[in-house]
């Protein structure tokens, strides 16, 4: 089974592949938090609650994405 792959930009630079769906295990890995810890920032509102398949919670590479840049834009204002 092909799956289908959504190229995420880096603040660093260049791009990353990553399933369209996205599980708990991969997001935490991908931000390099620990699985309690993402499930801390579900839970505490910082990060979106994402769909529920079957009894699997799934969350959209667009949804990371515009959780990086939303991210990314609090950092820059606070810097000014």
């Amino acid at each position: 089974m092909k799956s289908t792959l959504a190229e995420i930009d880096l603040e660093a630079g260049g791009t990353v592949a990553v399933p369209v769906l996205i599980d708990a295990d991969q997001l935490a890995e991908l931000m390099r938090v620990s699985l309690r810890h993402f499930y801390r920032l579900v839970h505490e509102g910082e990060f979106p609650e994402g769909i529920l398949i079957g009894h699997s919670r799934r969350w959209s590479a667009s949804q990371y994405a515009a959780w990086v840049e939303e991210r990314r834009n609090k950092q820059a204002k606070r810097r000014r």
